[in-house]
């Protein structure tokens, strides 16, 4: 029985908990309708998500542009909650039970950073997702391209810092529980805490590339 006192969510770096976070992943899309749009093939799907979501990893995460948040719970049966692949959603000291990939807002301000589908779109070709579905990588990139166009572009216009949840989701198994409101205000505390680390020393270079004089005037004037 799950305790929403028990359920945790932390910032993590590790690719094994990516990989638990992504089956997480696929269980909660298989039926999504959007996922199924796109690949309607039903043997086919979760062979497709996997590619899809550790292409998006790589682009973001991986290569330092998104944070992973995992949720996750005190771990009471280790060979609990296996997909049919043999990887589950499972841990030794912890069962992680869903997660999130944030990408955080653009260095210049303006919505959040990589907003560009090529990146994706060279990922999608390096995880062989066309090999999988090639219908299903044209749905993808017309939906993307459409994404793009019509929400990032615009976003980006008002010229607002923007966060990006990428993905979000909790294992079915744990969904409609209240589990993920349980740990909304740490995540965005995660969240935050990870933006002001990471604009430090982007203060700390602009303070150092200001005028000497234009620096005096400030200090003389505290």
């Amino acid at each position: 029985m799950s305790h929403q006192s028990d359920v945790r969510i932390e910032l993590t770096t590790s690719h094994e908990d990516w990989v638990l976070v992504r089956e997480c992943y696929v269980q909660s899309f298989l039926r999504y309708p959007l996922y199924k749009y796109m690949v309607p093939d039903d043997n086919k799907r979760d062979a497709f998500l996997r590619a899809y979501l550790d292409a998006n990893y790589d682009v973001t995460v991986a290569s330092g542009k998104g944070i992973l948040l995992r949720i996750g719970m005190p771990n009471g049966d280790r060979n609990n909650n296996k997909s049919s692949s043999g990887t589950g959603c499972a841990r030794t000291s912890m069962k992680i039970i869903g997660g999130v990939v944030f990408v955080p807002p653009s260095d210049n301000g303006h919505g959040w950073a990589i907003t560009d589908d090529e990146p994706y779109w060279e990922a999608y070709e390096k995880y062989g997702l066309a090999k999988i579905s090639p219908d299903g990588l044209e749905r993808v990139k017309r939906y993307e391209a459409w994404e793009n166009e019509n929400i990032c572009k615009k976003l980006s216009g008002s010229r607002i810092p923007m966060w990006n949840g990428l993905f979000c989701a909790i294992s079915p198994e744990y969904s409609s529980k209240g589990l993920g409101s349980t740990v909304y205000k740490e995540a965005i505390r995660i969240m935050a805490q990870y933006w002001v680390k990471q604009q430090q020393p982007k203060k700390a270079q602009l303070h150092r590339m200001r005028p000497q004089s234009e620096r005096s005037i400030s200090l003389e004037s505290n």
